[in-house]
């Protein structure tokens, strides 16, 4: 792969195309090729750099800025995260992408810059980039010797006017001039300024040169050229910051170009100051009205330029005046930002008139600030307006005041609880997640329990989310003071908080209360209760004498013990539960606990309740064996299934065995194959056999497949035999095609995220075809492209046959789908299919993300 292809690839990933430095283009070139202007910018709030500058402070910025001259990508990309990590990751990528595969051609031979350049000067784009590199390391090599970077400008500079040069080194030149450019270089890059063809290259390298003969040489030029180019030169002018620059871009308002004219009013806003300003206003009635919103624009980059030099009045002023109704909302929104940017708080009463005045864009900019302007003062300011509001700006004004967060917006905002409109009463609701405190508990609690869940539903959010310190103790007060299905519900908000000091009234509760409140607290015990609190709730489990209720308790249990880590002491814990159990039923529910913990420690114990002399307390150590969460009693499992006289009891154990094969472990293939079949021996349930072909499906084993395949002679599970084989032979298939053959076997890997493509377009003739590893018989293939759906194939001819015979006739022909082709045909025997395109389609290229065997 060469370097333009790489580029190729990476400008079609990206969407970006490659920063300048790392091509020896200068970015107006690259604009040029995208269509775009490089000169006129519509980008606002760019300060213009100061002049003169150092050569090390100017060094400092360069290497600071290597992608794109911060003139040419505006302000607001300087300011986006976003896109300055992209073009980092594009230049990163470029970097990585090019040391991989562009192999220097001359890497061994470049020793000396007069050897980088002789093979510089004749770079074109796509060429190894070594000999710049070279030089571009001496340039920065050169940068704090004020007279080796002379020398070595000079010598660049000289190279501009020679014919050998090509158009890429002319460019690379430039910017190396930027870096170390300076007075004496003056002269050999002036005469490019009104060749079209390099103007922007020539402003470039000479922007950075703090000397008055440049702005001379560029007001003199703009004259000469037309449109981009002498936009560029507006636009360096404006860059370099003249102290006449104003006067002159005035002057230039009377261009008849419109780039032009683009270009200056754009660099007045930046520039900024008072004759800026009159410059423009003047412009606003003079100018054709298409140009007003770059006025508005340049007018909101003037007073950006007051806030910044330290003149707020004339700040404030300014954004008033561009807030008006009858203006562009980006203009107005920009104008709403910097006012509250400059003053603040003091800003608050143009906020409230704004949200006031029904124009909805503009009260959803407005709500942004509500939610950081200012302090208590202001909350109360803005709180005060939510009578004054339309409903539906009420929900969204207590929203923003909820995130503020200040408690002094609690009493306003609770006012508007009385407003008929049921959201406004779900924000205030919600709200008071955030706001509220103690007091508003009994409010919420009622509210919880209304059976509208517009209402019940935040006010249950909202007493969790609550972190007033009083919130729990308010809520446990409320328990007694309230109906058996509220007292559940606070139960369930006192668990939600993990509010431990209500453990003493929730084993109250289960000792006193009854029915759904005493199945409430035992849940709300199973989320809070500690090591030390089990044995209570252990006794309070023995006391219950409901079943529902027990079970409740018996899952609370489980919930706290799995809190408790595995060590011996739980282990001797648990089992002296058991020994003390009042009753069989309660051994069963303990022995239920065990299978959920999966605790292989209390193995032994559940192995004797297997063979109790009570039939229930065996049933029960049987379930929780069979039941078991690891794959340790396996074996016991499986001597439970052989022991066993009764049906019932071999279909559980086996499940169990079978279930438990299927877990994760080292365990090899063929000792899971070899359970398999032991299973087989112990039982015929169609049940069990189904079991076991889920089983064998997942094991990579030909003797998995033989046994799969053999188990197709049953008629009661021929479809699950047949399916369960052809999803083990998938393990086996080799797949070919007749083009990109290295991703032939994506087509067939199980994911529909991977696939074979042909790469172009589609052709009569191309193949993909599947040696299924030993025959079968099959009654169909789907091909699945519903990732790419206009890639289905155009036509098909389909051909199933034996490894080494002829392919005979097609058994199916005729036209693809979009997003997936099912062929089917009558059932037939063969080892390898094959399906052919036999259609046409310039537009895309034939891709297969899955194709599945359809088995008789």
């Amino acid at each position: 792969m060469n370097t333009t292809q790489i580029w190729k690839r990476l400008l079609a990933s990206a969407g970006q195309y490659p920063p300048y430095e790392m091509t020896g283009l200068h970015v107006s070139e690259i604009e040029a090729a995208k269509g775009g202007d490089c000169t006129a910018h519509t980008k606002r709030r760019l300060p213009a750099p100061s002049f003169p500058r150092t050569w090390e402070s100017r060094t400092r910025q360069v290497l600071l800025d290597t992608t794109l001259d911060p003139r040419v990508r505006g302000d607001d990309a300087l300011r986006s995260r976003s896109c300055r990590k992209r073009l980092q990751a594009i230049v990163i990528g470029t970097v990585i992408v090019c040391g991989l595969f562009a192999v220097p051609a001359h890497a061994q031979e470049i020793t000396t810059l007069a050897q980088a350049i002789n093979l510089a000067q004749e770079y074109t784009l796509g060429d190894s980039g070594t000999a710049m590199e070279f030089i571009r390391t001496e340039v920065f090599k050169v940068q704090l010797n004020p007279e080796a970077r002379n020398e070595l400008a000079n010598t660049l500079a000289a190279l501009l006017d020679d014919a050998s040069s090509t158009d890429a080194f002319k460019a690379f030149v430039c910017k190396q001039l930027y870096l170390i450019g300076g007075e004496d270089q003056i002269d050999a890059v002036l005469p490019m300024l009104l060749n079209p063809k390099y103007a922007h290259l020539a402003r470039y390298a000479l922007e950075n040169i703090p000397s008055p003969r440049i702005d001379d040489a560029l007001w003199a030029a703009i004259p000469k050229v037309d449109g981009k180019v002498a936009a560029g030169m507006v636009s360096s002018l404006v860059a370099r910051g003249g102290a006449d620059a104003t006067a002159r871009l005035t002057q230039l308002l009377l261009h008849g170009d419109e780039e032009v004219l683009t270009a200056a009013i754009i660099g007045l806003g930046r520039l900024g100051g008072a004759p800026a300003e009159l410059a423009l206003r003047q412009a606003h009635d003079t100018l054709p009205e298409e140009l007003r919103t770059v006025i508005f624009e340049a007018l909101l980059s003037c007073a950006d330029a007051y806030a910044r030099s330290g003149n707020p009045v004339g700040a404030t002023r300014l954004y008033q005046e561009l807030m008006l109704p009858d203006l562009p909302l980006f203009v107005r929104l920009g104008a709403l930002h910097g006012v509250v940017d400059v003053q603040g708080e003091q800003s608050v009463p143009l906020l409230l008139e704004a949200l006031n005045s029904g124009d909805i864009p503009w009260v959803t900019a407005v709500l942004g600030y509500v939610r950081t302007v200012g302090g208590p003062a202001a909350t109360e300011a803005f709180g005060a307006q939510l009578s004054n509001l339309t409903p539906d700006v009420q929900v969204a004004l207590i929203q923003a005041l909820a995130d503020r967060g200040d408690p002094t917006a609690l009493n306003l905002v609770m006012a508007a609880l009385g407003s008929p409109d049921l959201l406004v009463q779900q924000a205030v609701l919600s709200a008071l997640g955030a706001l509220g405190n103690e007091i508003q508990v009994n409010l919420l609690v009622d509210a919880m329990m209304e059976e509208d869940k517009v209402l019940s539903d935040p006010s249950r959010v909202s007493l969790t989310r609550m972190a007033d310190a009083g919130v729990d103790g308010a809520l446990l007060r409320t328990i007694d003071e309230n109906d058996p299905e509220a007292q559940s519900a606070i139960m369930e908000v006192l668990a939600a908080r993990r509010a431990t000091s209500a453990l003493p009234r929730l084993l109250q509760a289960v000792n006193e209360e009854s029915g759904a409140v005493q199945a409430s607290a035992f849940k709300a015990m199973g989320r809070l209760a500690r090591v030390e609190d089990i044995p209570v709730l252990y006794d309070a489990y023995l006391a219950m004498s409901s079943e529902d209720t027990r079970k409740e308790a018996a899952r609370a249990l489980t919930a706290a013990y799995r809190r408790v880590p595995q060590s011996p002491s739980r282990t001797e814990m648990l089992t002296a539960m058991y020994a003390e159990a009042p009753s069989v039923v309660c051994k069963g529910e303990l022995l239920n606990l065990y299978r959920e913990l999966g605790d292989d420690t209390l193995l032994p114990l559940v192995l004797t309740t297997t063979h109790a002399s009570d039939s229930l307390e065996q049933q029960s150590g049987v379930d929780a064996l069979v039941g078991w969460k690891t794959a340790t009693p396996m074996t016991d499992v499986m001597a439970l299934a052989k022991a066993a006289r009764d049906d019932g009891r071999i279909k559980s154990a086996l499940g169990g065995y079978i279930r438990m094969l299927r877990l994760p472990s080292e365990r090899p293939a063929e000792s899971s194959l070899a359970g398999l079949e032991d299973v087989l021996l112990l039982s015929n349930d169609a049940g069990i056999v189904r079991r076991v072909l889920a089983a064998l499906s997942e094991l990579e084993s030909i003797a998995a497949l033989e046994l799969a395949e053999n188990l197709m002679g049953r008629t009661d599970i021929r479809k699950e035999a047949a399916i369960a084989a052809e999803k083990i032979r998938q393990n086996f298939y080799t797949v070919t095609a007749s083009v990109n053959g290295e991703s032939a076997r994506n087509a067939a890997d199980g994911s529909i995220y991977s696939f074979w493509e042909t790469g172009g377009s589609q052709e009569p003739g191309q193949w993909l075809e599947i040696d299924m590893s030993r025959p079968a018989r099959i009654k169909g293939i789907v091909l699945d492209t519903s990732r790419t759906k206009n890639s289905y194939p155009r036509g098909y001819a389909v051909y199933v046959y034996e490894k080494g015979g002829a392919m005979g006739e097609a058994i199916a022909t005729g036209e693809g789908k979009a997003g997936v082709t099912k062929i089917e045909f009558e059932a037939t025997t063969g080892q390898i299919v094959r399906v052919v395109q036999t259609g046409t389609s310039r537009e895309t290229g034939w891709v297969i993300h899955e194709a599945r065997i359809i088995p008789e």
